[in-house]
């Protein structure tokens, strides 16, 4: 069992038993759901914040420049005279 259906059935057990075993199976709530990010920016009024999708292709553009600098700070190999 997956560690996030597992805490679920294990409440469900407590709280509500087969009921909420049986409404979670039915709304597919006892998948894991992956990748499923959240992105919460407590420092912003929610009218400030970026949407998921405005995240991920910043995210995008900060890794692709990243590796973009890494390539072009790379050493070339030196033959030494010997």
């Amino acid at each position: 069992m997956r560690g996030s259906g597992g805490a679920a059935l294990a409440g469900n057990i407590l709280v509500s038993g087969i009921v909420g075993i049986g409404v979670d199976a039915a709304t597919g709530s006892t998948l894991d759901h992956g990748p499923n990010p959240v992105i919460a920016d407590f420092g912003r009024p929610q009218s400030e914040q970026r949407t998921a999708d405005e995240f991920v292709r910043q995210e995008r553009e900060n890794y692709n420049s990243k590796v973009e600098s890494d390539e072009t700070n790379k050493a070339e190999p030196v033959a030494i005279a010997g």
